[in-house]
């Protein structure tokens, strides 16, 4: 296991020094808006001044229901900012879904697009520890708090909030393939020393950074785009985020920030080779390698994709548990295709057999994961955190 250096002790540490190195360039461009990190920071204090004033304390759960935005980044920060956890929902569940997690958890606070209040008014009675709903859209509806004005309403100086590195951060619900969904609860330093990792490992050192950009499709409720995010706050590096993926807006995107990366599950690499011509009509020369995750790459498919767009696909192998990813190709280094590549800096990945004793190469057992990657655990599951995280190792279940 390898060691390395993490900057930052905490969400906010991160941000606040981001923000003095780089306060007037870019954190996100969202289609034809420009957001620095110092506009970000700003409206991060503001929303957070409003959710103290709303008696959000620490470790009270804060929930984003959103469509990708600025605005969802501004609410998950705001939260963490002051000790509160960020839980983002996703936006493809149900009603009776959401009202599991949100009751389960004891969420108190929401904020929400306009275009899911239908959704929200379907469960609002069956909500046992709600409080308030935070809406934000071109046409807030009377009887919510509005999140525009809540900003308008609060200053953009934030009072010091004592956080520990230990200290949650996020609750993901990770879809149960028995039973309940389970809530992954990570902390900040989970964050950070994640980040780090990925820092380490794509090498982005010697390229300067305001050349460098990120191109972020998948949805924000998601680890796997959240953390994206996250990088770019310790990278100082500028997202070009869109609502979703389309093939229309991919090879535009890319031509108009000129996009140096972008991070995507297997379909979609698919879809982009069945779609070659029209992509392809597009300039991506700035376009050197993409990541994939979520779920094992046909070997034919990363060759063909690499071969056609000329740009070298990165496979990873990660979860929600472990703040998404423990392993990782390098960039331009050797490497197995269909392979997923070796271990982060600062974590230990090895296969176990049914005893929890390491097996050896070419055996089949379990992937088991060890670092300060690794969750603190599920909300509220001991006998589940026991098993999952035995002997210190985060069992996978792969």
């Amino acid at each position: 296991m390898s060691k390395m250096e993490v900057q930052y002790i905490n969400i906010r540490h991160m941000l606040e020094e981001r923000v003095k190195e780089s306060k007037d360039d870019v954190y996100v461009s969202f289609y034809e808006r420009d957001v620095s990190f110092g506009e970000f920071n700003r409206d991060v204090n503001r929303l957070a001044n409003g959710f103290l004033k709303m008696g959000v304390k620490k470790g009270d759960i804060v929930y984003v229901y959103m469509n990708n935005s600025p605005e969802f980044l501004v609410a998950t920060l705001a939260a963490q900012k002051i000790g509160a956890v960020a839980g983002p929902i996703n936006t493809w569940l149900n009603g009776e879904e959401i009202k599991y997690q949100l009751n389960d958890s004891k969420g108190k606070v929401i904020v929400v697009d306009s275009e899911f209040i239908p959704t929200m008014k379907e469960m609002k009675g069956g909500l046992t520890d709600l409080e308030e709903i935070i809406e934000f859209g071109e046409q807030e509806k009377v009887g919510n708090i509005s999140y525009k004005e809540l900003l308008k309403a609060n200053p953009s100086e934030l009072k010091e909030v004592k956080l520990n590195k230990d200290d949650l951060s996020f609750i993901f619900y990770t879809a149960g393939t028995t039973g309940k969904p389970k809530g992954a609860l990570l902390t900040h330093w989970n964050v950070v020393f994640e980040v780090a990792g990925l820092k380490e490992s794509l090498s982005l050192e010697g390229e300067d950074k305001k050349e460098v950009v990120a191109l972020i499709f998948l949805p924000l409720f998601h680890v796997n785009a959240m953390m994206c995010m996250m990088f770019g706050i310790y990278q100082g590096i500028k997202t070009a985020l869109l609502k979703k993926f389309s093939v229309r807006e991919f090879g535009p995107t890319i031509e108009k920030h000129k996009c140096t990366y972008f991070s995507a599950v297997p379909k979609v690499y698919k879809i982009l080779i069945e779609a070659k011509d029209t992509v392809k009509k597009y300039d991506l020369s700035s376009l050197k390698f993409g990541i994939c995750g979520a779920a094992p790459m046909p070997v034919e498919t990363i060759k063909q994709f690499e071969k056609l767009f000329g740009v070298e696909i990165l496979e990873g192998y990660g979860l929600t548990e472990g703040t998404v990813a423990s392993t990782l190709h390098r960039r331009g280094e050797k490497k197995k295709i269909g392979s997923i590549g070796p271990a982060l800096p600062g974590q230990e990945v090895k296969i176990f057999d049914q005893e929890d004793k390491e097996l050896p190469v070419g055996e089949i057992g379990e992937i088991v994961v060890r670092g300060d990657n690794v969750m603190v655990g599920y909300h509220g599951l001991e006998e589940e955190n026991k098993k999952t995280l035995k002997g210190g190792w985060l069992h996978t279940g792969d």
